[in-house]
């Protein structure tokens, strides 16, 4: 189950105009990496919670999954707070589920970390991910055992402590519970669970050695960018440069994927160009630049360190750093 119906506020005007589901860090937008991990863990039914700019959402998953067995769900009183979407968006499970933010990116791997570990104990209501060494997400209190001691700040002397980004797996009585929360006004998750640990339910916990990123704001958006482009394993329609690799053009060079590419442009690695983008002569591009399809910059501009989408126009000498360009807009940190 994905959460993907807030207005991602954290992240200003970039979420104006679209939902934070569809912004692109590394090569490919949120939500494409997310049903893709997701995929790779178990070919089973995802379900989606919709709200701000929905329809953009369900447009691009029909468009960009049309064999997947993905469930589009409206929730109408999204801003109510995340628990009224996961209330919506479950539906009637049946069995586990994971249930897991769209602003959550991480590298393959990591929900099949966590769904090995809530296999390994029978009798568990819902497994966390954590990572004892972030310093975002919500502050968890943790037993020697492995098991939840408190959310948020508990003020506990001598205790384990970790960040998690609220991705769980969970069983059909935890969605009761979190129904029964909904009915009593809570609207939170974390609420939720907090009420679980009072009546002595006992909740785990798992250390994801899998890097994971939880993108709230720009610069969440441009340190993942970073991360994920030097272990860059996803298919592309363009080129991925690798770290500490450098392509040099001496004339004009047209690829097959209709990367266009002047003379005297310089791309350094790790930086991934998708299909369609042209980059005008004695360019510099990268390192760490993620430009998504039909992205067009003119001649002798500067870019580093920046994810650009939706079929940007970068004007002639123009220098760009920690910057996510949409469209026609720059944002920065």
């Amino acid at each position: 189950m994905i959460l993907a119906a807030g207005r991602g506020s954290r992240m200003g005007q970039l979420t104006d105009d679209i939902p934070k589901a569809l912004v692109h860090c590394a090569g490919m937008t949120l939500l494409e990496r997310l049903v893709q991990n997701l995929e790779d863990v178990a070919p089973v039914a995802i379900n989606i919670g919709l709200g701000w700019k929905g329809p953009l959402v369900r447009e691009f998953v029909q468009s960009h999954f049309p064999d997947s067995s993905i469930n589009l769900i409206d929730a109408p009183d999204y801003e109510i707070g995340p628990l009224e979407t996961l209330v919506v968006a479950a539906g009637d499970v049946k069995g586990p589920t994971i249930i897991c933010p769209v602003d959550f990116v991480a590298e393959k791997g990591f929900f099949q970390e966590i769904v090995d570990a809530h296999k390994s104990s029978s009798g568990r209501l819902l497994t966390i991910a954590i990572d004892g060494s972030r310093g975002k997400g919500t502050n968890l209190t943790i037993n020697e055992d492995g098991t939840l001691l408190g959310i948020g700040d508990t003020g506990m002397d001598n205790a384990n402590t970790g960040r998690s980004a609220m991705v769980l797996i969970v069983e059909p009585d935890f969605i009761k519970a979190c129904r029964t929360g909904r009915a009593q006004g809570l609207t939170r998750v974390r609420e939720v669970i907090a009420n679980v640990l009072l009546q002595g339910e006992p909740i785990h916990t798992r250390t994801v050695s899998t890097p994971w990123f939880d993108l709230d704001t720009i610069s969440d958006i441009l340190d993942a960018n970073r991360a994920l482009l030097s272990k860059y394993t996803s298919e592309t329609r363009g080129i991925y440069i690798p770290e500490g690799d450098v392509i040099e053009t001496g004339e004009k060079l047209t690829l097959n994927s209709g990367i266009s590419l002047e003379a005297g442009v310089t791309i350094r690695g790790p930086s991934v160009i998708a299909g369609g983008c042209s980059i005008g002569s004695e360019s510099v591009i990268g390192p760490f630049v993620s430009m998504s399809q039909g992205t067009e910059v003119q001649e002798g501009c500067f870019i580093s360190d920046a994810v650009l989408f939706e079929k940007p126009s970068v004007s002639s000498h123009t220098k760009l750093s920690r910057v996510v360009v949409f469209n026609k807009h720059v944002f920065t940190e």
